[in-house]
């Protein structure tokens, strides 16, 4: 999936997405993820606020989410514009358009230096088998 549209369904995955879960893979994630099932919401003025920190979908430099028969992996690239290290939160979902419930899996990428560029990694992606689905992102900067 290019990264347009990526970025593009991140602010959709903002309203969207209500529940979340994560799933095991015989493959880890790079780095680890945790399951999540806090709500996201957005601020009333200024950046998106999420759960713990403010979205950065701008950090997401680069983006690739796609299935592989009926498993779905995601991987990309984060980049801190931070003027100090920084804690980054990936949220990916694979969904269906309209839908309102979801499952997501989270990636926790911890002290990324300033200026620097780091990988990460989803397997095994929990999916849906409704025609159309599509992988969303969300990057959060969290607050240290």
């Amino acid at each position: 999936m290019a990264i347009g549209r990526g970025l593009a369904a991140a602010v959709l995955l903002t309203a969207t997405l209500a529940g979340c879960a994560s799933s095991a893979s015989e493959e880890p994630d790079e780095p680890a993820s945790k399951p999540s099932d806090t709500p996201k919401s957005e601020g009333a003025s200024g950046p998106v606020r999420v759960e713990g920190g403010v979205a950065a979908p701008g950090s997401l430099t680069d983006f690739d989410c796609a299935p592989d028969g009926d498993v779905w992996s995601a991987s990309g690239t984060l980049t801190n514009t931070e003027s100090g290290p920084a804690d980054f939160r990936v949220t990916i979902v694979i969904a269906a358009p309209n839908t309102s419930r979801s499952k997501a899996r989270e990636i926790t990428v911890t002290d990324v230096p300033s200026g620097e560029t780091t990988d990460f990694k989803a397997n095994k992606l929990p999916a849906t088998s409704a025609a159309g689905a599509a992988c969303s992102v969300q990057v959060a900067i969290l607050k240290r």
